[in-house]
């Protein structure tokens, strides 16, 4: 007994101070790369409140058409599908009924006010127009309202910040995509709104 439990002590000991290795080789004392920082890329300066980041060192890692596809329109859809009504010969209630379902909805919309910052990254915008940039606060504005409302739990409102961030994807993609003096907005690849059709109009 004496012997194993001498065995387990040795063994717990060489595991801490093992462990206490591997972190001093993270830390300061460990080899000389650990202080070794990346430094900002030729010709570029830091932004104001961007710490030691500058805009080159940003990654896009999607085009736009893809970044559309799997962030903007993927978060904005999983709002959309938690709110409004499918009316038939019976009416049907989409807005979520738990808890879990009100998180989802907050969740997706905050990801989509975060995310509607990418549309800025370099390369992103469309053309030096301030529009690009309207349509883009537009859109964060209407889904930071949206997460609000969730968390809330007022379906109305949450119902009503939806639309708007319609409204300002729809606008974007008529400018951006259908052209500005192009064909009516039905030819806007955005798909409609889920079960519901186009969003009501205000005072409706």
């Amino acid at each position: 007994m004496i012997r194993s439990s001498s065995a387990r002590v040795l063994a717990l000991a060489l595991a801490l101070g093992i462990g206490s290795l591997g972190l001093a080789a993270c830390g300061n004392g460990g080899s000389d790369d650990a202080d070794v920082v990346s430094k900002a890329p030729a010709g570029s300066t830091p932004g104001e409140g961007m710490g030691g980041a500058t805009l080159a060192d940003f990654r896009p890692s999607l085009d736009l058409k893809e970044f559309m596809n799997h962030v903007m329109d993927y978060n904005a859809f999983e709002v959309w599908h938690r709110q409004g009504w499918i009316i038939g010969d019976t009416v049907q209630e989409l807005f979520p009924t738990d808890d879990d379902g009100w998180i989802a909805a907050e969740n997706a919309a905050r990801t989509l006010a975060e995310a509607s910052n990418l549309l800025l990254l370099p390369g992103r915008p469309q053309d030096d127009d301030r529009a690009w940039v309207d349509f883009a606060h537009q859109l964060n504005d209407a889904a930071m309202k949206a997460g609000d409302m969730a968390e809330k739990r007022d379906k109305d409102a949450f119902f009503s910040a939806g639309t708007d961030m319609y409204r300002a994807c729809h606008g974007c993609h008529v400018r951006y995509i259908v052209g500005a003096d192009g064909p009516p907005a039905a030819a806007d690849p955005l798909k409609p709104l889920p079960n519901r059709g186009e969003p009501p109009l205000p005072n409706q």
